[in-house]
Order: C-alpha cells, then sequence, then structure tokens
C-alpha cells in the first residue's frame, strides 16, 4: 500500500469513528411506548385529575350561585364598588356592567389572585380540586357556591426536530399535536413524521406514546389532542446522520486528496 492510500485509510477511518451518529442524538430511546396510532387506537388513560395546574396557566375561573339573585360572582371590572361590607363580609349586588374578565393568571408562587377572595395557592392541583378548593373559600361569602375552572392557555415543551424548539403557549383547549408543531415552524428537514413523541404525565403515571403524523390514523390517537405540560419530542431520521457526515467528509477529502497530489508532484 503506497504512502497516499495509507493516509486516505487513516483519515477515514478517523472520521467515520468520529460522526454523529442516530445512536447519539436521538431522544429516549429506551422509551416504552403505549401505543402507536398506526396501528390500533387506544384510549388514553391519563385522567384529568392527572393533569396538574402549573405556574404561568390562565384559567377561566367563573364563581356563582344558585341561591343568589345574580349568575356570575367575582367578573364585574367595577366589582369592589359594588361590593358593601356587612357584619358577615362583603355583600355583592347584581351588576349590569357589560364587561366581565374571568381569566386569572397563575402567579410563580402558583397563585390566584381572585376578587374578595384574595389570593388561592392553585399551584399542583388538579381542575376538580382547584373547584373544590375555591369553592370551600366561597363558602363565607355565599350560600351553595359553584365554581367552573377551565385552561384558557398552558404550556408544553416541544423538542427534537423542530425549527424553534421550546416551551410553546397552546391558546385553544381543544389544540392538537399539528397546532403545537405549526406553532414552532414546524419539523425540520431531518424531523421523522412518523416518529412523534408525546411524553404525558409524571412519576409513576407518566405514559409515552408515539404518533405517526403520515397516518390519518394519527387523528384517532389518544394524545392527538394535546393536555397542559405535555412534551411532544420529533425524533430525527437516520438519513440526517448520513446526510450531515457526507457534508462533513467530502469537503475534507477534497482538502487532502489535493494535498497529496502536490506533495507527490513534489516528489517526482
Amino acid at each position: 500500500m503506497n504512502f497516499k492510500n495509507s493516509v486516505y485509510l487513516f483519515l477515514i477511518i478517523f472520521l467515520l469513528g468520529s460522526c454523529t451518529s442516530y445512536k447519539h442524538s436521538a431522544y429516549f430511546q429506551d422509551a416504552k411506548i403505549e401505543s402507536n396510532a398506526t396501528t390500533a387506537p387506544t384510549t388514553d388513560s391519563t385522567t384529568d385529575s392527572q393533569i396538574k395546574i402549573q405556574a404561568f396557566d390562565v384559567l377561566d375561573i367563573t364563581i356563582g350561585s344558585s341561591k343568589q339573585g345574580f349568575d356570575k360572582l367575582f367578573q364585574s371590572q367595577s366589582f369592589d364598588a359594588l361590593a358593601t361590607v356587612t357584619g358577615n363580609g362583603p355583600k355583592v349586588a347584581a351588576s349590569t356592567t357589560p364587561n366581565y374578565y374571568t381569566s386569572f393568571l397563575v402567579d410563580i408562587s402558583g397563585n390566584v389572585n381572585l376578587p374578595i377572595l384574595g389570593n388561592v395557592k392553585v399551584i399542583g392541583l388538579s381542575i376538580q380540586d382547584a373547584k373544590d378548593l375555591i369553592s370551600k373559600r366561597s363558602k363565607e361569602y355565599l350560600t351553595d357556591p359553584y365554581v367552573d375552572i377551565k385552561f384558557l392557555t398552558f404550556r408544553i415543551q416541544v423538542l427534537g426536530q423542530v425549527k424553534v424548539p421550546g416551551i410553546v403557549t397552546i391558546q385553544n383547549e381543544k389544540a392538537s399535536i399539528l397546532d403545537a408543531i405549526a406553532s414552532v415552524g414546524d419539523l425540520t428537514d431531518f424531523g421523522d413524521p412518523k416518529k412523534v413523541l408525546v411524553i404525558r404525565g409524571s412519576g409513576a403515571n407518566q405514559k409515552i406514546y408515539n404518533v405517526d403524523l403520515t397516518s390519518t390514523n394519527s387523528f384517532k390517537s389518544p394524545v392527538f389532542q394535546v393536555k397542559p405540560n405535555d412534551m411532544l419530542v420529533v425524533q430525527p431520521q437516520k438519513r440526517k446522520f448520513f446526510s450531515a457526515n457526507v457534508i462533513t467528509l467530502l469537503p475534507l477529502l477534497t482538502s487532502v486528496n489535493l494535498l497529496l497530489t502536490v506533495i507527490n508532484f513534489l516528489r517526482r
């Protein structure tokens, strides 16, 4: 073997050894997949009680009483002007103000600041637990209170082969995986639409699903509609690493070939 071929062989072995591989780049390769939308639709076992309220969620909170002379409480923007203090606390009159607000931000400490009730810590609670807590606090001022809570906005993570990975604020309680992916600029050229992992829940309740977006069966997936605190991970296609490594190798091989050609010419 001549000198030139020896250099080529050494260089190729060295570069191949330093190439990036799928094994070192794909997320959660040891994940136990609960279901795959291309096989058979399954039911998501994650219940609403397992979805917890987090800081910076925006909640639609409505409080009322079936035994009061009004339908909605704590909503009028001029609420404080309608409240008169009695010996047992504020007494609320019916409001004719057309402007209402029902959205409340969960602050960094995990509280929502409700009129009259003040700060109520809801972080880490399910929607039902938060309803029960606010209902209990409302009984100081209302007879037979009822509470309705919905997510107005919530956050999820979108990672992997998408154009702008990161934390995404979802504005629609009925948003889908496609909405989430669209909000981060779609998949990159190397994203694998057949391998979109959805990680839902935490601890013992955590489940991992694979959704194949090349199949219309994905619409039937139990996790097609995203929920608060979901994590979406778009896995890379294996061809990404072949293409990336070829792009890296070719200029180097070309440069080495030119150098060896010059050296061989000078040695003559």
